[in-house]
Parts: C-alpha cells; sequence; structure tokens
C-alpha cells in the first residue's frame, strides 16, 4: 500500500502523465462514439438505449481528457516556471 501511494504521489506531480491519461480519454471517447453511437445508427436505422450510453459516456469521456490535458499544461508550464526562476 505505501507503495502504491509513493507511485501516486510520482505521477501527481508528473505533467506529461496528466497529459498521457488525458489522451487515454480522448480515445475512450473515440470509442464510445464509435461503437456505442454510429454503428447503432447505421445498422439499427434508430436510436437504442446503447446509444443514449454513448451519447453520455462520449460527453464524459471528452470532458475529461481535456480537463487532464489542460492540467498536465499547467504544471508543466508551472513547473518550466518554477526552474527558470
Amino acid at each position: 500500500m505505501k507503495r502504491l501511494l509513493k507511485l501516486l504521489y510520482l505521477l501527481l506531480f508528473q505533467p506529461e502523465a496528466w497529459k498521457e491519461m488525458g489522451k487515454f480519454f480522448l480515445n475512450l471517447a473515440l470509442l464510445f462514439m464509435g461503437a456505442l453511437v454510429i454503428q447503432p445508427l447505421v445498422k439499427q436505422h434508430g436510436v437504442s438505449s446503447y446509444t443514449y450510453i454513448g451519447v453520455i459516456g462520449f460527453a464524459t469521456s471528452l470532458f475529461i481528457g481535456f480537463v487532464l490535458i489542460s492540467a498536465g499544461e499547467i504544471l508543466k508550464n508551472k513547473g518550466e516556471r518554477d526552474d527558470s526562476g
């Protein structure tokens, strides 16, 4: 447990880790859109319950991805300012 907490602490201050996690969530958003929204619309010609789940998953993953990438950029810029001054 102590090792896990140490790993999480180290990842918290690595801006590249935040950005990579954001990229993962953006890819997950594309997966939601393709698998649960576009495919049922093309095959079934209608809206199913999976489509609603896909839209919610897409929007949530897209939001989380952009937040994580933005946080990574902010941490990166903050680290560069601390190093220079």
